[in-house]
C-alpha cells in the first residue's frame, strides 16, 4: 500500500543558549584541528620541515593582517622603516668616521703629532720643501750612496 502524502509540514526547532553553541564550535574546531593535523604530519619528517611550515603558516597569516611573533618577510617593511627612524634619531652617533678622521688628521690620533702650517708655524711652501728634501732621495737600498741618511733609522 502506498505511503499517503503530506498534508501539512510541521517544523522542529531546537534552540541552543550561549554555552552550549560554544561547546558545538569547538567540537567542530578540534575535529577541524584534528583532520588537518592528521593530514600535515607526514610531511613533518624533521625539524626544518617543520619550522618551514610554521614559517609558511605565520606568513600566511601576517598576509591577511593576523600579527604573529614570529618574523616573516610580511615585517620587513615595518621593520626597515622603524630601523631607518631609529637611525634618523641617533644621527652622527651612529656614524663614528668623521670624529675619527678629525682625531687622526686635527690632533695626534695616536700617530704622534700632524705637521700642519698650525702647528709647526711654517708656511705651506717651507712644509713642501721640507717634505720634498726628506722624501726625494734614493727608493731602493740599492740606489742608497753611502753616507745616505736611511729612512729606517
Amino acid at each position: 500500500m502506498p505511503k499517503p502524502k503530506p498534508t501539512e509540514v510541521i517544523r522542529h526547532e531546537i534552540i541552543f543558549g550561549k554555552v552550549e553553541r560554544e561547546l558545538l564550535e569547538n567540537a567542530t574546531t578540534s575535529g577541524a584541528a584534528m583532520g588537518l593535523v592528521k593530514d600535515v604530519l607526514p610531511y613533518l619528517k624533521d625539524w626544518q620541515s617543520a619550522l618551514a611550515f610554521v614559517e609558511a603558516v605565520a606568513f600566511l597569516l601576517e598576509l591577511f593582517g593576523i600579527k604573529t611573533p614570529i618574523p616573516t618577510p610580511v615585517d620587513l617593511w615595518e621593520w626597515w622603516q622603524d630601523f631607518q627612524k631609529k637611525k634618523d634619531a641617533l644621527g652622527d652617533w651612529l656614524n663614528p668616521f668623521p670624529e675619527i678622521w678629525e682625531t687622526i688628521v686635527g690632533g695626534t690620533g695616536g700617530f704622534g703629532p700632524v705637521i700642519t702650517p698650525e702647528t709647526t708655524g711654517l708656511t705651506n711652501e717651507e712644509l713642501a720643501a721640507m717634505y720634498e728634501e726628506m722624501y726625494s732621495g734614493p727608493t731602493s737600498p740599492a740606489q742608497w750612496e753611502e753616507g745616505t741618511p736611511r729612512p729606517y733609522g
